[in-house]
């Protein structure tokens, strides 16, 4: 046997590659500092450190109990874990943390995606077909890519990394790799179970990044060049329908409980340079000259108006639609690399030498455009443990701490909570003092997450307000109380002075303990997880459970009667037999309850124990409601609003339990079946699956047809996304406002009204019947501005434009001649907002008046 040496000259084009790639994942780790990556704190930054909790939870609980997903009572009143959010990345960091520290083995596999991207662009270039030194290239172009400081939150990039979007880089980087593999295995027809594998991984992994790679199929139908149509499509098949078996343990239950899910519906505005800043918009003209009349560049090109029409249809799939934008920005950094090689060869004829000039402009053009990434690195990965202010949050922790069962901690949302490690420091409270609190990471996870960012806007002058179809409240703290204690809150840790104030005056919050400007209450009176009524509960049948009852939770005069929202589904025994029923929130009957009883509840993980001193008598739960619960000693658990669980007890002790659905055993049925088949498939010298010969017969003969009617739709979801697009919620909106500062009114107040029509509970609907009214009275039509703005106070009582459109109704009624009541309501905005601008306004306008 003759044993070679290995050529480790520059010559040799291998070599060159690989330290290239070795130079990329050096110039990284001169960013991430090994000394931080393995420091044993607990990092920090952005919504990194909320990741931290649901980890170790599915280290410590969930997988010693054989589960993936279950039920978390850390926050937002409790919700599904893992159901709906991606489990992949933390099972990677449960199974590291068993043979590294926790700390460290979650540090690691955040910076995975990192490291992973430009050995993926690399394999993916070369799949392709791509010569050396374009894979390498690639490679080196994920660089300005990764460094790219122009957003960070829409995934991908170092600083969406360090916002806590880890798992999207990780997916973001599985793509790639599947995108390469799946174009060269269609065409050789082999490496199906490996596709299929890894397409299962992008799916555990990230969401957007699986409905990427979904949408590459399309493409092989399409185009073909050395297999038939059939070949190809019995090879997608083969892919997908592994690939999604295999994944089925978690993707049937997620589909099966979208209901219990909360939309993020939103349309983001941004500008050119955040798409393209500058250390990426040198490499368009390159990524230009990419483009040829070859399959692979047609096939970038199909990536690229996937990703646009993806983008136009995210309101209709309840995503969010810039998350999309980075696979745009990475397969132009792709086609960059093919577009310098076209040229370069006229002024660099050897080729390694031309790549490590390449390399070493690209590091430095990385670096001198890099500003405040190097930082923000520093800041997350050294973690919690070594800011200054360390001590003073582990002081405020180790003062709240206690157990799952004690009352929740409501926290006042403040900026200045950065100096801990990052403004959501408080999302950590189950981390570091073993409490619940109410707000979280996962709010699209968590029915009861509505109500929470609710309550957070009446006790905060600048709350978050993240959802786009509910309203934003005015400070409000009689009523936060009462919000508080319908989620039995116990402590609230306020910052701002206003909220400070506004709780020193209550007389229903005690003064406890102030850290360094961070003051914590006490709500006096008694809590408890599980609640008699004093009303009886009302049966209120409805299509929309959660605007009805987010709307009853804006009410407070009904707050002590609770709604069974699904009394249709849940009463098959009749246990709800004689309790009142209502048609609507105005007429909500108030029904005593005579008896006097006491309740006593447990709360552990999955686990709610209840004592009554009268069975069969209401009990409301103040844990969120999902139909995987399951209980012993009563028939049912019904849903009452806002969107907590209510029993009736027909034991003295009743006991509660997260259970498994009928959904969760289907999906494991088909993950089993899918892992049946891998050997199978694996032994199989093609895909694995074939079609029976007629339908063989027929893809072939008819593989221009189904070509043209796959372009055409293809087409025709482009065009009918791009109209979808322009007719959002949003972008209506955006229009009527360019109207009314275009002084267009008419115009605006039909536009405004097209807004209000489907969306009177969205973020910006007072907003919108503010300036509806303000559009109607600037155009002269007073009479039915000022109806208007009567219609604002009664919708949106809460609204931040109430005492501006009071005063305005004012000046209508005086405009249209009703001086009686201009008097009245001008009157009224000096005694109901003594101190604002607009009741300064009135004084003047009634003194001309009596004048």
């Amino acid at each position: 046997m003759i044993i070679r040496p290995l050529n480790l000259s520059l010559k040799n084009e291998g070599f060159a590659a690989m330290l290239i790639l070795l130079s990329i994942g050096a110039f990284i780790l001169s960013y991430f500092r090994p000394e931080y990556l393995f420091s044993n704190s607990t990092i920090t930054g952005g919504d990194m450190a909320s990741h931290v909790y649901p980890a170790k939870y599915l280290r410590d609980y969930l997988l010693p109990h054989f589960k993936i997903s279950g039920w978390s009572q850390a926050h937002y009143c409790g919700y599904p874990l893992f159901l709906f959010y991606f489990p992949l990345p933390f099972i990677f960091i449960a199974v590291l943390s068993f043979i590294l520290p926790f700390a460290i083995a979650f540090k690691l596999v955040t910076v995975l995606g990192v490291f992973l991207i430009p050995l993926a662009a690399y394999d993916c270039l070369r799949r392709l077909e791509f010569e050396f030194p374009v894979p390498a290239t690639g490679a080196l172009f994920m660089l300005p890519f990764l460094f790219n400081e122009g957003n960070s939150m829409w995934g991908g990039n170092i600083p969406s990394l360090l916002a806590g979007e880890f798992a999207y880089q990780i997916g973001l980087g599985l793509f790639l790799l599947f995108a390469g593999q799946l174009y060269s295995g269609v065409n050789a027809g082999k490496h199906a179970v490996r596709n299929a594998v890894l397409l299962a991984a992008i799916g555990l992994t990230h969401g957007y990044t699986f409905v990427f790679a979904v949408a590459l199929a399309p493409f092989f139908i399409l185009t073909g060049e050395k297999a038939s149509l059939s070949k190809r499509t019995s090879y997608l098949a083969a892919v997908y329908g592994l690939g999604t078996g295999l994944m089925s343990f978690w993707f049937v239950p997620m589909l099966a409980n979208q209901g219990w899910t909360i939309p993020f519906k939103w349309t983001w505005s941004f500008q050119f340079f955040e798409v393209m800043p500058i250390s990426m918009i040198l490499f368009l003209p390159l990524a230009a000259a990419g483009v040829k009349r070859t399959r692979r560049s047609l096939y970038f090109c199909y990536i690229l108006f996937s990703g646009v029409t993806l983008f136009f249809f995210a309101y209709d799939l309840k995503v969010v639609d810039i998350r999309f934008v980075p696979f745009l920005q990475i397969i132009l950094m792709l086609m960059a690399a093919a577009g310098f090689w076209r040229f370069a060869p006229r002024f660099i004829k050897d080729k390694v030498f031309g790549l490590l000039i390449a390399a070493a402009l690209v590091m430095l053009w990385t670096s001198a455009n890099t500003r405040f990434i190097p930082d923000w690195i520093d800041w997350n990965y050294s973690g919690f443990e070594q800011k200054k202010e360390w001590p003073v949050y582990r002081d405020i922790n180790q003062y709240l701490k206690g157990s799952l069962s004690e009352p929740r901690i409501a926290v006042e949302p403040a900026s200045s909570y950065e100096r801990f490690g990052t403004m959501r420091a408080f999302e950590s409270l189950p981390l570091f003092s073993g409490r619940q609190t109410l707000e979280g990471l996962y709010m699209q996870s968590a029915v009861s997450s509505p109500f929470v960012f609710y309550q957070q806007g009446e006790m905060s002058p600048s709350p978050p307000c993240p959802y786009a179809d509910y309203l934003c409240p005015d400070f409000n703290l009689e009523r936060a109380i009462a919000h508080l204690r319908l989620f039995n809150v116990r402590d609230v840790i306020v910052k701002s002075k206003r909220t400070r104030e506004a709780f020193k005056q209550s007389s229903e919050a005690q003064f406890k303990k102030n850290f360094n400007g961070i003051e914590i209450y006490e709500l006096k009176g008694g809590n408890q997880y599980a609640a008699p009524l004093k009303y009886q509960p009302v049966i209120f049948s409805t299509k929309d459970w959660k605007r009805l009852a987010y709307e009853w939770f804006r009410k407070p005069e009904i707050l002590d009667v609770p709604l069974i929202l699904n009394a249709v589904q849940a009463d098959g025994k009749g246990s709800l037999r004689g309790l009142p029923h209502a048609s609507s929130l105005k007429d909500i009957p108030k029904i005593p309850i005579p008896q006097i009883y006491t309740v006593e509840a447990v709360l552990a993980d999955e686990e709610i124990r209840i004592k009554t001193s009268q069975p069969g008598l209401p009990v409301l739960i103040k844990v969120s409601y999902h139909p995987n619960w399951r209980v012993e000693g009563a028939k049912k658990i019904f849903l009452a609003s806002p969107s907590f669980m209510l029993v009736y007890p027909e034991t003295r002790e009743i006991r509660l339990y997260f259970g498994k659905s009928r959904a969760q055993h289907i999906g494991w049925l088909i993950t089993v079946g899918a892992l049946l088949a891998l050997p199978l498939a694996i032994l199989s010298r093609g895909p694995g699956f074939s079609f029976p010969t007629g339908i063989v017969s027929f893809l072939n003969q008819r593989e221009s047809l189904i070509r043209g009617i796959t372009a055409v739709c293809c087409a025709g979801l482009f065009v009918f996304g791009i109209s979808e697009y322009f007719h959002t919620p949003q972008q209506i909106y955006n229009r009527a406002i360019r109207l009314y500062d275009k002084k267009q009114f008419a115009a605006a107040a039909e536009t405004f009204q097209q807004f209000l029509k489907n969306t009177a509970s969205d973020a910006s609907a007072d907003h919108a019947a503010f300036f509806k009214a303000m559009s109607l009275f600037q155009n002269g039509d007073y009479a039915p501005a000022a109806a208007e703005f009567e219609n604002l106070f009664s919708a949106y009582p809460e609204s931040p434009f109430s005492a501006e459109a009071l005063y305005h109704q004012g000046l209508a009624f005086l405009k249209n001649g009703n001086q009686g009541k201009a008097v009245l309501t001008l009157n009224r905005v000096m005694n109901e907002f003594p101190q604002s601008v607009w009741a300064d306004y009135s004084e003047e306008r009634l003194k001309e008046i009596n004048a």
